[in-house]
């Protein structure tokens, strides 16, 4: 298991450079553009913010110490940066022998401390896949309050309705068979996808589909679904049609506002995509993929719903119209599956195991910059305790 982190500030970040007619504040820099690296943790710029990213730290016998040791040496030069708050604005000579000198930027403080809204990513085993809904399903929980912030009561409430019992899960299409435990986790995190992407009414709008996905698997599905059982891979293989009625018909008939199960002819993703709301009524895009799509090319070892098949460009004009994000961040399912079938290496008592990879996008609270380290320490143990205690254990933050 690897455990990463981002912390997007406060402070804002620009190109050094004249404003542009017509806008109160300089360029902006290239998207993910790197100011700063370390062996542990980068500064990196996204939009306006200037964010840091903590390095992956593997689980084992040195992993919290490491995460410690990246932490501490991120705090102490934030501390430096927190120092010069006072300031208005920063350039690169506020920096020197800390960041280089090219390209040069300004840096607005708000003359305010240093905070952050955290990220973690995470790699969980499936198996462990329910047991993590059970956790988010409470919002009682310290991890589900850390993890959803002030949206706790509304995305608890989206786990609890995929919380199901075995019984939910079994395939009437095969008779007999018990579900393993990945299966099962496998197809909770798809009820999840499914009821994620069912808006509330027709016509309502989202800046962007990954902002869905409060728990956003970087592992596509097909490298997920690739993961399962020999024999249950090979069973829907050979019967599809049977994968896609079992999950719409059978499973969605079980999550609360599915009734009569999910229509799989209906997209995947049933918002109208904005593009950061650049793009008003009339003008935002519907994505053409149908659930049942989505289900079928999965078991074929193609996840649909990923840019990477859907490419854009000067040889993909058919595809730009629907596809590329007219508000200059890329393709308009960027970050989804991204990692592609690549998993993590989770450590267990029989040997290394694969691991999904999830990103966590829910928008938490702020923290201090001081708080960062403690942050940091409590979401490595909660992955190390989901996966490696017994299902059974309750794990917390």
């Amino acid at each position: 298991m690897a455990v990463g982190f981002e912390f997007a500030t406060n402070w804002q970040i620009y190109k050094d450079a004249p404003i542009p007619p017509g806008q109160t504040r300089p360029p902006l820099f290239a998207k993910g553009f790197t100011l700063k690296r370390t062996t542990g943790w980068d500064m990196t710029i996204d939009g306006h913010e200037i964010e840091f990213v903590v390095k992956p730290v593997d689980e084992n016998a040195q992993g919290e110490g490491s995460v410690r040791a990246r932490m501490r040496a991120l705090e102490a030069f934030v501390s430096r940066m927190n120092g010069m708050r006072a300031q208005a604005q920063l350039r690169n000579t506020d920096f020197a022998g800390h960041i280089p000198a090219t390209p040069r930027f300004v840096i607005y403080t708000q003359n305010q401390p240093i905070s952050a809204i955290p990220q973690v990513s995470a790699g969980v085993l499936l198996t462990r896949y329910r047991k993590l809904v059970r956790v988010l399903a409470n919002p009682n929980r310290n991890a589900t309050t850390q993890f959803f912030g002030a949206w706790t009561q509304n995305y608890a409430g989206v786990f609890a309705s995929v919380r199901l019992p075995p019984a939910a899960l079994q395939d009437p299409n095969w008779p007999g068979h018990v579900p393993s435990a990945k299966l099962r986790g496998l197809v909770s995190l798809i009820a999840t996808y499914i009821k994620r992407g069912t808006p509330p009414a027709q016509n309502t709008p989202i800046m962007a589909a990954k902002y869905l996905m409060v728990v956003m698997a970087r592992t596509n599905f097909a490298g997920i679904f690739a993961t399962l059982p020999q024999a249950e891979r090979d069973h829907y293989r050979q019967n599809p049609l049977h994968w896609v009625s079992y999950i719409c018909t059978t499973v969605m008939a079980n999550v609360a506002g599915f009734g009569g199960g999910a229509d799989p002819n209906q997209p995947l993703i049933g918002y109208e995509i904005s593009d950061q709301n650049q793009l008003g009524p009339g003008q935002r895009v519907t994505l053409p993929i149908t659930r049942r799509a989505w289900l079928l090319e999965m078991t074929r070892g193609r996840d649909l719903l990923t840019a990477a098949a859907h490419k854009i460009g000067a040889l993909h004009p058919v595809n730009n119209p629907i596809y590329r994000d007219t508000a200059g961040v890329g393709h308009r399912l960027r970050g989804l599956g991204g990692l592609g079938q690549r998993t993590d290496v989770i450590p267990t008592p029989s040997g290394p195991k694969p691991g999904i990879i999830f990103e966590f996008r829910a928008r938490q609270n702020p923290l201090a910059w001081n708080q960062w380290e403690a942050y940091a320490v409590r979401m490595y143990r909660f992955f190390e305790n989901l996966n490696e205690q017994a299902k059974n254990v309750a794990v917390d933050y």
